[in-house]
């Protein structure tokens, strides 16, 4: 039987897929809209580098899509992958979304939950979620360090599970997420799966030390979970703890 190809352009501004959010924001998600899962090939044309999916993400997006996912920058694509029909151009989900956005983001995500859901009660009600220092973050990882403060706290007064998400199937996050009723972690694209957390789910999200006001007023949330309590934390332990102690009542 022939193989059913598809090209495919991403038609977001900007982003690149090499971070979490992007690729599941800009690409999976609007690319389920497009049932790109029902063919067996994806060309993916790109017209800028960072729309390269990166090495960590090409088996994540390969095993969700159900594809095989070929890449090649637009201007050097050979003669007969500029021919291919059907061609496909999406864009992402970062930023506002109106109505029919809002819908088609709903319709995405709730395929995937449909498809990875589990229902057994493995999952705990709270998770925090680590982040790995790095260079690209370096002006954050003091408060990285001190996560261990946070935990100290919560130890022997909540049952909880520290999560580090990099290297996770994705299939557990998904469902680390779906599960929970209270996330702890640090601002950024480790979070990007709250886009799975049911309703009424609160989030001690706790800002950069750099981190300003704009950022807070346009974050996700607002736009694809605004039935998420975001609790924002100022940049320290005692800070977080204090937010801890005064909405979950703990001493």
């Amino acid at each position: 039987m022939e193989k059913k190809i598809v090209g495919v352009s991403n038609g977001r501004s900007g982003g690149p897929l090499s971070c979490y959010g992007h690729f599941i924001l800009d690409l999976i998600l609007p690319e389920i809209n497009e049932k790109v899962y029902e063919y067996d090939i994806v060309c993916r044309f790109k017209h800028h580098t960072w729309q390269y999916i990166p090495p960590c993400f090409q088996n994540m997006y390969e095993e969700i899509m159900d594809v095989e996912n070929r890449q090649q920058l637009s201007r050097g694509a050979p003669d007969h992958w500029k021919k291919i029909q059907p061609r496909i151009t999406t864009k992402g989900y970062c930023g506002a979304l109106n109505k029919k956005l809002k819908k088609k983001f709903e319709e995405s995500t709730n395929w995937l939950i449909d498809k990875y859901l589990d229902t057994d009660n493995k999952y705990p009600e709270v998770i925090f979620i680590e982040r790995e220092a790095s260079s690209s973050n370096s002006n954050r990882n003091g408060l990285i360090y001190k996560r261990e403060k946070i935990k100290k706290f919560l130890n022997n007064k909540i049952k909880y599970e520290t999560l580090r998400l990099v290297g996770m199937a994705f299939k557990k996050q998904l469902n680390y997420f779906y599960h929970a009723k209270i996330i702890i972690g640090l601002y950024g694209s480790n979070l990007t799966n709250t886009v799975f957390c049911k309703n009424n789910v609160t989030l001690f999200c706790i800002k950069w030390p750099d981190q300003h006001k704009r950022v807070i007023q346009t974050n996700q949330w607002k736009y694809l979970q605004p039935n998420i309590n975001v609790i924002w934390c100022k940049n320290n332990p005692k800070a977080v703890i204090s937010k801890l102690k005064k909405k979950l009542n703990l001493q």
